[in-house]
């Protein structure tokens, strides 16, 4: 089979295509045939690696997996002894966590893996762009008593995590305001958006304009800026904080008006993705896709993904 190695840590260039064997499952795993992958913040973070600390548990000096990439859609083609969760012939999408190795056109998967059916109405491109985001969103969210009628702020709302958060709040009935560049307003509002403002502007928001819940999704804004907008009593949501900003968050939660959760990285809950399929079902949730590439363009799609402009997705197409 084809599959994408990173043998060393390095720009997007260290990846380099080879044909290996196709993986034997083992007691308890599937086989995979998988047809696309995706390309998100985590992944090219690992591959470079940001922050250093990754190498603590990826690897010191280099990957111990060289084949990278967490989320996929493909189809079950053989089981090992002992796997029940799905048969042969099922389509499913989901992540395989830090188990890694969807750069590749097979994998094998195991039971536990965050994994499920995907729904009839998506095909494999637009079920291999939802996991990352959907199931970051989600679990952000677990952390806040999401009622109705609440207002949120969400800077970077055309991000994959900002994109899928828009549209779960949106079903919650959540008054939304976005913050993107002006080419993203369209998307904004086809997601549901109440309003979206543009993030070039220094003043995108009225100091005295506060918000139920900010959320802010790629990392660009000062933390005393953004907690600014925060209502006494609200919650303000760090999706890709550093190590700086997560100590001024504890020390906000501790000693001031405002409850901060910093960092994406947390428990992926097979319900969480269940969820997204069933809001995807009534319509509620759509996919997100800037561009898609072919798995020998997976160091085009790394670049592009990492240069911070994408909408929503980057997805691999591989079968």
């Amino acid at each position: 089979m084809r599959a994408m190695i990173c043998s060393n840590y390095g720009p997007p260039d260290v990846f380099i295509e080879k044909d290996i064997p196709i993986p034997i499952p083992k007691k308890k795993e599937a086989l995979v045939r998988i047809y696309a992958t995706s390309v998100n913040s985590a992944d090219w973070r690992l591959r470079k690696p940001d922050p250093q600390a990754v190498r603590l548990f990826l690897g010191l000096f280099k990957p111990r997996k060289p084949i990278l990439g967490g989320m996929f859609a493909g189809v079950v083609e053989q089981v090992g002894d002992g796997y029940t969760k799905f048969k042969v012939g099922d389509r499913i999408f989901g992540s395989v966590g830090m188990n890694f190795g969807t750069y590749a056109e097979y994998t094998c998967i195991r039971e536990k893996d965050c994994v499920t059916n995907i729904p009839d109405s998506l095909d494999f491109i637009e079920a291999a762009s939802i996991p990352f985001g959907a199931l970051t969103a989600m679990h952000l969210l677990n952390f806040f008593d999401t009622k109705e009628r609440q207002s949120a702020l969400i800077y970077g709302g055309s991000s994959a995590v900002g994109s899928a958060v828009l549209q779960i709040l949106k079903e919650k009935g959540f008054h939304i305001t976005t913050v993107t560049s002006k080419s993203n307003f369209e998307l904004m509002k086809h997601l549901g958006a109440n309003e979206t403002l543009d993030y070039m502007d220094p003043n995108f928001v009225r100091l005295d304009t506060q918000f139920d819940i900010v959320i802010e999704c790629v990392g660009k804004l000062e933390f005393k800026r953004i907690l600014q907008y925060v209502k006494p009593g609200g919650r303000l949501v760090l999706v890709s904080a550093g190590i700086k900003d997560t100590f001024l968050g504890l020390w906000a939660t501790l000693f001031g008006k405002v409850k901060v959760f910093a960092g994406w990285v947390g428990s992926e809950q097979i319900h969480y993705l269940e969820h997204i399929g069933t809001l995807i079902q009534r319509k509620e949730f759509k996919p997100v896709i800037d561009k898609v590439y072919t798995l020998s363009e997976l160091v085009e799609a790394h670049r592009y993904a990492e240069a911070g402009h994408k909408k929503g997705n980057v997805v691999i197409q591989i079968s």
